[in-house]
């Protein structure tokens, strides 16, 4: 089968650790967009937001990621997209009684 030279090389094929294949490429999507990020989108983000208990410590593991696409960045929508994402989600504003 001739799909690209990758294919053909062998790179894009996953490799097997503690009898678990592990793929080498795992797609992300824009969360603005909700189109899929390729691989050779260099200016796409994606950003972190540590949630935090009331000491102000990271709680590990209850992070949440959000993926910009390099199309919503260079239209400059990316921080009015951030918002909107962070607001949708109870992220932002902060509440006042912090």
């Amino acid at each position: 089968m001739n799909v690209n030279k990758e294919f053909n090389l062998g790179k894009m094929t996953g490799t097997v650790v503690n009898g678990k294949c592990v793929e080498l490429y795992i797609p992300r999507k824009c969360q603005a967009t909700s189109k899929l990020i390729g691989p050779s989108d260099v200016t796409s983000i994606q950003l972190t937001v540590p949630a935090v208990d009331e000491h102000g410590k990271v709680v590990q593991g209850a992070d949440t990621i959000i993926p910009i696409s390099g199309y919503i960045r260079t239209k400059g929508r990316s921080e009015w997209e951030l918002e909107k994402i962070l607001r949708a989600q109870g992220l932002y504003p902060l509440p006042e009684d912090l």
